[in-house]
């Protein structure tokens, strides 16, 4: 250990302390010192250094543990909220939409544009996708008085296979490469730290951070949106295979009994209109209004009941595809729980719990806890700033250090004047 300079050392371990402060809530010295190994002087020296660089702050609340033992009380610390921003961006393929929140997940601005003629989603123009995109973000940003040097990190979600560099393949007529659009290249090009995954394994990250699978090492978030697609996170890591297609569910078009792949408000629009004329239902009725033009079918789904002569034959349909989707996602991953996410989430309890008694229980497998998230429209984009976290807890060190000399420039005598003990070298 003689060999290798202090100055590496503290930078080290400031970088493991961060890490560990990264993940909790408000900690104390010995909290670092519990997950670290590291001695009171190194762990105290790394905290101040984080202090210095304006990404961690001492608060006045104390941690859940409240004061230990005896003496003096002690110190308690946790990430400075405020001092920067991260990006998360659905690039779906009809609109572009944007959450900043701050380093613990805040969220602090939202944004949304609609994506012009988006049919035929395989034919939509890439230079259009990525000015969308990257406009999306910055209006986002400017309205909070920022720019990308504010960003520590910016995460990207497409509906398409994302594999672990962050490519996608071509896709049934290009609709893959379409929807990846060159975003991550062209987004590198003004922010530090990017990452781009697939939309459904963005709302399985969502659900790990904010939502239904905090406590979760082994489950399967079933995005319900335009179409349908997995996010699935086993043992703890998420899973994305080889081209990052572990999630695509194209292969349920040959799967009787579920569907396909169809998103779930597709289904219901395509049952109404092959069933119904808007003379044969009666006057306010919701899927005459639908049938009308006064009325969007995104709306529809929550008005589906068990015991309306006109909606019922959709909802047991429903609850019939969503059992054997279980039972499938199920037999294939053996999740400890499944949850349903995406724009649906909100209008489909009554559906899924009549899912859940038609469930197969023949499979010889415990079935599988199943809910439905309670993140709404923005399980993606939280899940691409969640993703952004992720990857940036490894190089926002540097990213403060950049800031810290654009904003401080010091004298000929400060510049002479050896770092004290604490500081970052």
């Amino acid at each position: 250990m003689d060999s290798i300079p202090v100055r590496l050392v503290r930078r080290a371990s400031t970088s493991q302390v961060l890490g560990v402060a990264w993940h909790g809530g408000t900690l104390c010295a010995d909290d670092v010192m519990e997950h670290t190994g590291f001695t009171r002087s190194t762990t105290l020296q790394a905290l101040g250094a984080l202090i210095d660089l304006g990404l961690m702050e001492e608060s006045t609340a104390t941690g859940e543990a409240g004061n230990r033992g005896t003496g003096r009380p002690a110190r308690w610390f946790r990430i400075r909220a405020e001092a920067g921003v991260l990006v998360g961006l659905e690039a779906g393929h009809r609109s572009m939409s944007v959450v900043v929140t701050d380093l613990v997940g805040e969220v602090r601005a939202r944004r949304s544009v609609g994506i012009p003629d988006p049919e035929p989603s395989f034919r939509q123009d890439t230079t259009v996708r990525r000015r969308l995109a990257m406009a999306a973000v910055a209006d986002a940003l400017r309205g909070l008085e920022l720019g990308p040097g504010d960003v520590v990190g910016l995460g990207i979600g497409v509906p398409a296979p994302v594999d672990d560099q962050g490519c996608s393949p071509e896709g049934q007529r290009g609709f893959w490469r379409v929807m990846h659009a060159d975003l991550l290249e062209s987004f590198r090009q003004d922010y530090r730290c990017v990452r781009m995954e697939n939309d459904a394994a963005l709302a399985a990250l969502a659900e790990r951070h904010f939502g239904a699978a905090k406590e979760q090492r082994n489950f399967v978030t079933l995005l319900a949106a335009w179409g349908l697609g997995a996010g699935v996170v086993l043992d703890g890591h998420l899973v994305r295979g080889a081209r990052g297609g572990v999630g695509e569910l194209g292969f349920l078009d040959r799967v009787p009994g579920v569907g396909g792949s169809q998103g779930v408000h597709e289904v219901v629009e395509k049952f109404i209109r092959s069933h119904w004329r808007a003379d044969q239902l009666a006057e306010g009725h919701p899927w005459r209004e639908f049938l009308e033009d006064r009325r969007p079918r995104e709306s529809l789904l929550a008005d589906l009941n068990a015991d309306d002569p006109v909606t019922a034959p959709l909802f047991h349909a429903l609850a019939d595809r969503f059992a054997n989707l279980f039972t499938l996602l199920a037999t294939v991953y053996d999740p400890a729980r499944i949850i349903v996410a995406g724009p649906v989430a909100g209008d489909i309890g009554a559906i899924l719990e009549a899912a859940r008694q038609r469930r197969r229980r023949d499979t010889g497998m415990p079935a599988p806890e199943i809910v439905a998230s309670s993140l709404g429209h923005d399980v993606v984009p939280l899940g691409a700033a969640a993703a952004a976290r992720e990857l940036a807890m490894s190089e926002v060190i540097e990213w403060a250090l950049i800031r810290r000399n654009l904003t401080q420039r010091p004298t000929q005598d400060e510049a002479a004047t050896p770092p004290r003990a604490g500081s970052v070298p």
